[in-house]
Formats: C-alpha cells, sequence, structure tokens
C-alpha cells in the first residue's frame, strides 16, 4: 500500500488550492491528488465559452501542463475515490486500489441535480458540469436545431447562451417566477429577459418539465406542466447542483447538506479536511450555514485547508454569495440577500432606462446588493456591507463613487425613509 503525508481528493478549484499552499509550508512531503476525471486542472466557469466556441479547449486550462510536476505531486487522474476509512487512516478507489495518509482533504465538488422524470436518460439529454458534457453536447450540434434549458440559474443561462451562439433555437423553461431568482429579483429578471428574447430565446416562468418524449432513444419533445409539448432535439438540465458527500456519508464524517467544517475546514474527524462545493461553512452576510458553491469561495476554503494540513493555524473567516453574468452586453452583478423576505429588511432602488441598483438593508447595514447594467463601483458596495458599516454613516460615500447618482431616483421600499439613508 501507498502511503502519502497528504491525500487531496478532488482536482479543482479547491483541491489545486490546497496543493500550492500545502507545497508553500511544506516543500518535501509526499502528495497524492485523485480525480475521476482523466484531465489536467481546467477552470468550470469558462466551460460556457467553450460550448459558444469562444474559447478552444486548451483555454479551459488554469494551470500549466507541468503543474504537477512544479509541485511535485503524484497525480492520480481518472481514478474514482470509493470510500474513506478513517480508522486505518486509507482511501479506497473503485479499482479496489487502497491509499494511506496522515492527512486527508475532500475537496469532491457537486453534480448536477437530476428531475427524476420519464426520458431524462433519453439521448440528447445532457447537463454542463464537465469537459466531456460539455464535449458532448458539442458533438451534437450538426444534428440539434432547437434545445429546451431546463432550470433559468446561472448555468442555464450559461448554457443557453452558449447555445444561442451556436445557432440553436433555445427556449428556457424554469418553475421559479423569473429567471437568476438566487441572483436577482423581479424587476432585474424583467430587464434581462427582455434582453434575451431580442436576441431569439425565449423564456418561459413559472412552469416545470414533466417528461421528456423520446422516440427510438432520443429526445423529440417535452412536455410542461400546463400541457404543453415543445419539440426539441437537445434539453439541457439545470436545475442546480447537489454536494458529493456520498464518501463522507459511509465514513462517519459529519454531514448535513454539505460536509460540516470548522474555522480550519477541518471536519470532525482531526486529520480530514473538506473544501469547495462539498463544505458547508458560515455565510458572513447571512450567518447561517450555508454552501456557496462558488469558485472564488473554493479557492479560498482549499487555501485555509491546505496551510492548516501542513501545520499552519489559519481561520477561514466564511463565504460570500456573490454572482456574476454577462449576456449580450448586459453586466450583472449580485451578492448577499437579493430577495429579502421579512419586516427586518428595507430595500433601496435606483431604476433608470440604462441601470438597476439595489441595496437590501438590515439593521442600517448592507446585507445584499443587485446592480445591472453599470456594474462599476459593485466592489466598494461589497467592501462598505463586509464592514458592517451602518448606512447613515456611508451615504455620503454611496453618492460620492457613484454607487448610487441621483437622490431624487432613490426609493425605499420598507419601515425608513430615504433620507434616514443618504
Amino acid at each position: 500500500m501507498e502511503k502519502f503525508n497528504y491525500i487531496i481528493v478532488g482536482n479543482s478549484a479547491a483541491g489545486a488550492s490546497a496543493l500550492e499552499a500545502i507545497r508553500r509550508i511544506d516543500e518535501k512531503g509526499s502528495i497524492a491528488i485523485i480525480s475521476d476525471e482523466n484531465y489536467p486542472v481546467y477552470s468550470r466557469c469558462l466551460i460556457s465559452y467553450y460550448l459558444s466556441g469562444e474559447i478552444a479547449e486548451e483555454g479551459l486550462l488554469f494551470k500549466p501542463l507541468d503543474f504537477y510536476e512544479e509541485m511535485r505531486v503524484k497525480p492520480m487522474l481518472g481514478k474514482k475515490a470509493i470510500r474513506v476509512v478513517p480508522l486505518r487512516n486509507e482511501v479506497v478507489l473503485e479499482d479496489g486500489e487502497c491509499l494511506a495518509y496522515n492527512r486527508l482533504l475532500l475537496a469532491i465538488g457537486a453534480s448536477p441535480e437530476k428531475l427524476g422524470i420519464k426520458g431524462e436518460d433519453s439521448e440528447g439529454a445532457h447537463v454542463m458540469r464537465t469537459i466531456a458534457d460539455v464535449k458532448k453536447i458539442i458533438s451534437s450540434y450538426e444534428t440539434t436545431d432547437t434545445a429546451v434549458i431546463v432550470g433559468g440559474g446561472l448555468v442555464g443561462m450559461k448554457a443557453a447562451y452558449g447555445l444561442n451562439r451556436q445557432g440553436l433555437k433555445v427556449e428556457v423553461i424554469d418553475i421559479a417566477n423569473w429567471i437568476l431568482p438566487q441572483m436577482i429579483d423581479l424587476e432585474a429578471a424583467n430587464i434581462l429577459r427582455d434582453r434575451l428574447e431580442e436576441h431569439g430565446i425565449a423564456v418561459r416562468t413559472g412552469l416545470s418539465v414533466e417528461e421528456m418524449v423520446e422516440e427510438n432513444g432520443r429526445v423529440r419533445a417535452v412536455r410542461l406542466s400546463n400541457g404543453d409539448f415543445v419539440p426539441c432535439q437537445m434539453v439541457m438540465i439545470a436545475k442546480g447542483v447537489n454536494p458529493n458527500i456520498e464518501l463522507a456519508r459511509s465514513s462517519g464524517i459529519k454531514i448535513s447538506r454539505g460536509i460540516l467544517t470548522d474555522e480550519m475546514m477541518r471536519t470532525n474527524i482531526e486529520n480530514i479536511f473538506a473544501a469547495g462545493d462539498v463544505a458547508e461553512t458560515v455565510d458572513l452576510l447571512r450567518g447561517e450555514r450555508v454552501i456557496n458553491a462558488l469558485w472564488p469561495n473554493a479557492v479560498s476554503q482549499g487555501r485555509v485547508a491546505g496551510k492548516n494540513m501542513a501545520g499552519r493555524e489559519v481561520k477561514y473567516n466564511g463565504s460570500i454569495s456573490m454572482n456574476s453574468i454577462s449576456l449580450y452586453d448586459l453586466n450583472i452583478i449580485s451578492f448577499g440577500v437579493v430577495n429579502p423576505t421579512g419586516d427586518e429588511y428595507e430595500t433601496i432602488v435606483e431604476h433608470t432606462p440604462l441601470n438597476y441598483r439595489k441595496l437590501v438593508v438590515k439593521d442600517g447595514r448592507i446585507v445584499g446588493m443587485i446592480n445591472l447594467g453599470d456594474i462599476r463601483n459593485s466592489g466598494a458596495t461589497l467592501s462598505l456591507s463586509l464592514k458592517g458599516e451602518k448606512l447613515s454613516q456611508i451615504g455620503g460615500v454611496l453618492m460620492g463613487r457613484g454607487i448610487f447618482r441621483d437622490r431624487k431616483v432613490l426609493s425605499i421600499q420598507g419601515k425608513q425613509r430615504m433620507s434616514n439613508y443618504c
């Protein structure tokens, strides 16, 4: 049995970041990195641009090809870890091989959520999570005229844009009342919807896909909850992701929705850590445990985990729900609470012909933001939010930096008046 000082299961943002952090501290310790994908470190954030043809496959790589050699690590690509045995400090691979470790990081990510409907396994039904997924989609372009996107979140919007750029007729179906419901509000979504429809992407909300209708094993249409049938040759399932907790579930590692970690990114087992889309951490603005499955959070968590695995004591402050997207020259960025419920929240909204801005306020502090159009100064708003300063103290800063431009178009939706803020 081969033994390593460190084993990292996962070869994406969190795993690569942890590897670099370990190596900066421990130059000699043996390291293995395991991934069920037989591919070097690449950016999942860019695969929609590969789908659209805006970048080539090699443009997905975000580490040089000699990365593993430079890090002096043993890459075990195309191998799947199926079990962790903490009592023996072992990882068992699908091919039966066992590896021993001193410290282990689970950076095992998440997988696309399934619909659980008839016809979901038909040819022409796809997800978009890995390079292999995108290659499969690209290979079907010649036989595809129309695509249905099931889900109006970030992945769904990026898929719709990419397929539209490739000349396909695209229709987005979402059960929510508006697209990007986790990122923006209804008013902002209506602006985006108009832009998408201007470019030929149809959007239908408040509906679910009940069945994929097949013919000879291939998708030919979808049946909606209102009884309508939408003909298509491709269905993209983009309903979100679920953390890959099965490896932890069978090992005694504590889980909730994801793997539970402390401030050191350590699990309840002292020498096992978790980071990335599988790790459940505290949200800085909400103050509650969540999984913020975002690339920057995964990088930060991996870095903290790696340092602690190598003997340093570093704390992870918490994750942030922050998203951005640009579609047809319409830029959108948001963070924190964007669709608040409850009397404890107030909102400040500025809507001009070219821009939409919204701040969500709780106890006088910014806890959420939507910027659509001119997204400059979004970083400054986030910084003010994280500092926790009262709006009564920073109202002039908001005006002075152009975050809110015209006092006359501000409107308050909530308990307090505009004059309390600016």
